[in-house]
């Protein structure tokens, strides 16, 4: 798992805006090459994400719940936290993974796979899910 397919995770998941953001703030401290924990303590989270402390531990809390941050409290000494990656998350978020965007799916299918005669039909994709082939037609009406 990388950085990026970490947050795309979080910002395609269900979670409140306060949690997203507490999940970005400790991704950041995370180090992603070594993938040793981050320890960040909750002022450091306060300063960057501009939560109060209470918003910043409710906010891990419903990470750690949700499965998206693992946390172990050191003796006397700050948390240590490892970001994952539910599994139902790694389905909704894997063909979008790698910064791909929905316009570069549709590019890539529609310019590259495709047989260079056959353009009577695009197929379009949302958020990495493929949807049906339509008519270049039916299309410009639509979205023309």
């Amino acid at each position: 798992m990388n950085s990026y397919e970490y947050q795309d995770a979080v910002l395609a998941s269900d979670l409140s805006s306060s949690a997203k953001l507490t999940a970005l703030a400790i991704s950041y401290h995370y180090n992603w090459q070594e993938a040793n924990r981050a320890f960040p303590s909750v002022a450091s989270l306060v300063k960057r994400t501009s939560l109060s402390r209470a918003t910043i531990h409710r906010a891990k809390k419903e990470l750690i719940d949700a499965g998206y941050l693992d946390s172990i409290r050191r003796y006397n000494k700050s948390n240590l936290y490892l970001p994952m990656i539910p599994t139902q998350s790694l389905h909704e978020t894997a063909v979008v993974s790698h910064r791909r965007t929905n316009n570069e799916l549709n590019y890539e299918y529609n310019n590259e796979y495709k047989e260079k005669d056959s353009e009577e039909s695009l197929v379009i994709f949302n958020n990495g899910i493929q949807g049906k082939a339509v008519s270049l037609e039916e299309y410009w009406k639509a979205f023309g």
